[in-house]
């Protein structure tokens, strides 16, 4: 069966979990509400100039 999660900690990532993961338990109440009730969530938006 495709495990999408396998294949990217395991060939993109190389970590068992996300490195976000933490914090992001540490926070959960607040991302919560935060997040709560909006349309749309940007996870990352950073861009990369050269």
């Amino acid at each position: 069966m495709f495990n999408l999660d396998m294949i990217i900690s395991d060939s993109v990532t190389f970590r068992p979990t996300s490195m976000f993961e933490p914090e992001i338990k540490a926070n959960a109440e607040t991302l919560t509400c935060e997040i709560k009730g909006k349309k749309e969530c940007v996870i990352d938006g950073a861009v990369s100039l050269r």
